[in-house]
């Protein structure tokens, strides 16, 4: 065991793993190792772990479901934090409050008991609602930046405050988070409805991903955002991609803003077909993809 590695288990009251496999962590089931893979039990103790990882200057991220990430094939050379114990919900009227490590699902269905309206868009979509926040995560019914009120951050000098909607200025698939902020809390503002109408616009979404996403193979969702006014799907399915594989990496055929894990595809096969895609549509369309995933390790 390294110092390290026995001072980080002194330091953080929650669960140390070295050497964790990252495929375990992520929807793609790929990735290398982390050296570290920690999982706080509340802030006191986040804010203690990652002020010791910066003495120490050990490279960290945070994770939440692992839904919008490509772990490279020689993992992470630093500490995963997993949010997972931040899993408060609570509601007061229409004002429900999430830890960032509540699976957006879980905030679907306490809604949907206390006919609350405004998140059916969520319906499907697997990641956290940290997570959701920072990539702001929706689809064509609507976005989480346009119910958020206010989150609560810890910042890279290890203050903990609120960030309103207005600061964090959501634009499509993001919003603005400085470098070193790990969202912790966020606080979103639904509004009454009626239960079967709710139930019905959630099972109208439903379907519709089950019928134009591949949900059956593992992969990270879309892998490029969408240019201003156009779909990056079409883009890559015009470019004569649908379908093209490299390794187990493939270009859905179903949704080719997809890459699906179709057996034991690596992290290299992964990004060799993301910059075949980058280059084929530049080509064929005179358009510059921005890739929508994050792409961590070595």
């Amino acid at each position: 065991m390294s110092e390290v590695e026995s001072q980080l288990r002194k330091v953080a009251r929650g669960g140390v793993r070295s050497g964790e496999p990252l495929s375990r962590h992520t929807s793609f089931k790929i990735g290398g190792p982390a050296d570290f893979w920690v999982e706080p039990v509340d802030v006191e103790d986040l804010i203690r772990l990652i002020g010791f990882l910066q003495q120490k200057g050990v490279d960290w991220t945070v994770f939440g479901n692992g839904t919008n990430v490509l772990i490279k094939d020689g993992g992470f050379r630093g500490a995963i934090i997993s949010l997972k114990a931040f899993a408060g919900l609570t509601v007061e009227g229409s004002c429900v409050r999430a830890g960032a490590g509540v699976g957006m699902e879980r905030v679907l269905v306490k809604a949907v008991d206390l006919e609350l309206s405004g998140l059916e868009f969520a319906a499907g979509i697997p990641g956290t609602v940290g997570g959701a926040v920072v990539t702001n995560a929706g689809g064509r019914s609507g976005e989480i930046g346009g119910i958020v009120r206010k989150v609560k951050v810890l910042d890279s000098r290890l203050n903990m405050r609120w960030i309103s909607e207005r600061e964090l200025r959501f634009t499509h698939r993001s919003c603005c988070l400085s470098p070193g902020m790990v969202v912790v809390e966020v606080e979103i503002e639904l509004e009454s409805g009626d239960a079967g109408d709710i139930r019905r616009r959630i099972a109208g979404i439903r379907n519709r991903r089950r019928d134009t996403q591949p949900l059956e193979s593992p992969s990270a969702g879309c892998i490029f955002r969408n240019p201003e006014g156009k779909s990056a799907g079409e883009l890559i399915e015009s470019a004569g991609l649908a379908g093209t594989r490299i390794g187990d990496a493939e270009v859905s055929a179903k949704h080719a803003n997809f890459i699906v894990n179709a057996g034991k595809a690596k992290a290299s096969d992964i990004l060799a077909l993301m910059e075949m895609i980058e280059a084929e549509v530049l080509r064929h369309c005179g358009i510059e993809l921005e890739r929508e995933i994050r792409v961590v390790g070595d």
